[in-house]
């Protein structure tokens, strides 16, 4: 391992309750996508938390559904959901730039709009807080196939998103108009305006609601996955539970009913308090870039200190605490030092802007609350272990299949 087991018990819970809080809010997402449909087509109709909550629930029913009961159908889903992905693409940008007002390039590439803060530079560092990895165990020959689909993957949507962004801002029209958008989402008024017709709209949004609901269900399986292969590990309560799996299935279905419900009591803080939800939502961000950061640092470290082998300098099968071997997807030399360094720094910035609150002036309802709760989960982590894991938590479990020995 690259740390010691006493520090990565408490990434663990970190990186655990992060993909509880993605499940949450993608899920959460495509309930207020659905309510802003519902302003679109019924100007009486007034998004309330009371009215949200029931729509999150109902989108994370269907999420375990699929991932409970039509896990072996999941396969085909995904391949199904990457047709409409790419289809969707064209279906939403034709329509928007063919129909749609057209903007100046110039004011599109040169015009910046700061709502939150006076400083253009905070404002891009705080901008910047706007997974595959856990099906690593899953995968077969994961250390090529995993690497190789997350940089498709980057590919594909860095092309589509960065294509679709240059799309909804040439055709937006008065930015300021849409930003006032009664259904919450100044994109749903830009497509209304650039097709001229509420159903053309209702169609493109659809779209959008779907790739929503495949983002929820893909957050809800990869959640289920890190709760399991953490209790696995012995480092979250009720371990044995946690990690069990489906005879028949062989899914951790106790570990995507616990994320369900765990993020089914999140929802319920929305209807008192939408603040209150934010505030425990945003542990998305810090989780996941400070789980990153740390073992990416720890791995900068034993690269520039010579300490991981060359994969025909050790035949080992499980590398042990003072062993570790390079994978067969790596980069080499000064390029994957580089890499290496680059992904710090960007972390570390990401670390460190995540805590901002968005706007200013700060008051206590737009306050970041999110280094409360991340403290909050820290501290948690740290009495479980004192009390109880540090007897039985020993650092990840390694598994191999009996072909490797």
């Amino acid at each position: 391992m690259l740390a010691h087991t006493n520090f990565v018990i408490h990434l663990g819970w970190a990186t655990v309750m992060g993909w509880i809080a993605a499940t949450t809010a993608g899920a959460f997402f495509t309930s207020e996508l659905i309510e802003g449909l519902a302003v679109q087509n019924n100007s009486e109709f007034v998004p309330t938390g009371w009215k949200g909550t029931p729509i999150f629930w109902a989108v994370l029913f269907l999420c375990v559904s699929i991932n409970g009961f039509l896990s072996r159908a999941l396969p085909i889903l995904e391949v199904a959901i990457l047709v409409v992905h790419i289809l969707g693409f064209f279906a939403i940008i034709i329509p928007l730039v063919h129909l749609g007002p057209h903007g100046n390039a110039k004011e599109i590439f040169t015009t910046f709009v700061n709502t939150g803060w006076e400083s253009q530079t905070l404002s891009f560092f705080i901008g910047l807080n706007g997974n595959i990895a856990a099906f690593t165990e899953e995968v077969k020959h994961a250390s090529l196939n995993v690497p190789r689909s997350m940089l498709l993957s980057i590919f594909i949507n860095g092309l589509l998103g960065f294509g679709m962004l240059l799309a909804v801002l040439f055709c937006a029209g008065d930015l300021n108009k849409a930003a006032e958008s009664p259904t919450g989402f100044p994109f749903i008024a830009i497509f209304t305006n650039a097709v001229g017709s509420a159903k053309g709209a209702n169609t493109m949004v659809s779209i959008v609601v779907l790739m929503s609901l495949a983002g929820a269900i893909a957050a809800l399986a990869s959640a289920s996955r890190m709760m399991w292969s953490f209790a696995r590990d012995r480092g979250l309560p009720w371990a044995s539970k946690l990690s069990s799996v489906h005879s028949k299935t062989a899914i951790p279905l106790t570990a995507i009913v616990v994320v369900t419900i765990c993020s089914a009591l999140i929802g319920i803080i929305n209807i008192g308090s939408s603040d209150a939800f934010n505030a425990v939502v945003s542990l998305v961000v810090e989780a996941f870039a400070t789980s990153y950061l740390v073992p990416c640092s720890l791995l900068l470290y034993r690269r520039l200190k010579g300490q991981i082998l060359e994969p025909k300098e050790s035949f080992d099968v499980i590398s042990t605490d003072k062993q570790l071997k390079w994978g067969e997807w790596r980069a080499k030399g000064w390029l994957g030092t580089a890499a290496n360094v680059i992904t710090c720094v960007y972390l570390s910035i990401v670390c460190f802007f995540a805590f901002w609150p968005a706007t200013k002036p700060v008051t206590a309802v737009n306050m970041n609350y999110s280094s409360l709760v991340l403290g909050t989960v820290v501290i948690a982590s740290l009495i479980y272990y004192l009390l109880w894991a540090k007897k039985v938590y020993q650092g990840p479990i390694m598994e191999v299949s009996v072909h490797a020995l």
